[in-house]
């Protein structure tokens, strides 16, 4: 968490990036609230998204009190969401994402990706890490599992 607030503070675009794609892992019930602040903070989105993606499912479990972390513009998007009963959220994220990756075996790295992590990271969190990895599924993996 530090490293990653000292790397948007000094602009450092790539390590902001895997130190995101390292705290992606981290999204859990303890944490995803100031995970999801921290997200926003820096502009990361591949930890926004995988923190508001946990949220969404897991809403019931999380207190009105962790809730007020976060900005307003963000209860209301959870709120909003929730209410709407949708758990796609991300798939807008993960199109835009598609359309500036080069397409040289992205596809192909994304199945095995997911086919080894199972189907708890959101697709746009796996390509932010292929993206971060440039394409190479084992520093992918490294930078999820750390």
């Amino acid at each position: 968490v530090d490293m990653l607030l000292l790397a948007d503070r000094f602009e450092l675009e790539r390590l902001s990036k895997i130190c995101a794609s390292a705290l992606v892992a981290r999204v859990g019930f303890e944490t995803a609230v100031p995970l999801l602040a921290l997200g926003e903070r820096t502009g990361q989105a591949a930890l926004m998204d995988a923190a508001f993606d946990f949220l969404q499912r897991n809403i019931n479990a999380v207190s009105v009190d962790d809730l007020g972390q976060l900005s307003q513009a963000l209860r209301d998007r959870l709120t909003q969401t929730e209410s709407a009963g949708s758990q796609d959220g991300s798939s807008a994220d993960s199109e835009q994402l598609w359309s500036t990756l080069p397409r040289d075996n992205f596809e192909e790295k994304l199945g095995e990706f997911r086919a080894i992590v199972g189907p708890e990271p959101s697709d746009s969190v796996l390509l932010d890490l292929l993206v971060t990895a440039d394409g190479d599924l084992n520093r992918a993996l490294n930078y999820y599992l750390s």
